[in-house]
C-alpha cells in the first residue's frame, strides 16, 4: 500500500471508509426488502436503480458511522472520492439517474 499512499495513515482512513461502506449494509434497515425486489424484478433499468438505492443506503450510513473523522478536508475528500468511484457505475452511460 506505500506504493499508493505515502504512509499507512491514508490507508488506514480508506480502510475504514471501506469497513463503514459494507457495515452500512448490514445496518441497512431496507436490505431485506431490496433483496426481496432484486429476487422478483427482472427489467434491468429497475434492478440497477434498487443497487442503487442500496448503494446510496450503505454510503449514508457510513458517513453517520465516520462522524467526527469526516470533519477534516482531507478524509472527507477520500471519503468522497471513494463514494464517487462506488457509485459512478451506476451513473454511467445508458443509466439516467
Amino acid at each position: 500500500m506505500l506504493f499508493l499512499y505515502k504512509s499507512l495513515k491514508p490507508f488506514e482512513l480508506h480502510a475504514a471508509i471501506v469497513f463503514a461502506h459494507e457495515l452500512g449494509h448490514a445496518m441497512d434497515d431496507t436490505l431485506l426488502d431490496i433483496c426481496e425486489q432484486l429476487d422478483t424484478i427482472k427489467e434491468a433499468f429497475l434492478r440497477k436503480r434498487i443497487e442503487l438505492r442500496a448503494e446510496t443506503n450503505a454510503w449514508e450510513k457510513a458517513r453517520q458511522l465516520l462522524g467526527d473523522r469526516l470533519i477534516l478536508p482531507d478524509n472527507m475528500e477520500l471519503f468522497e472520492l471513494l463514494m464517487h468511484h462506488s457509485l459512478e457505475p451506476y451513473y454511467s452511460k445508458g443509466f439516467p439517474a
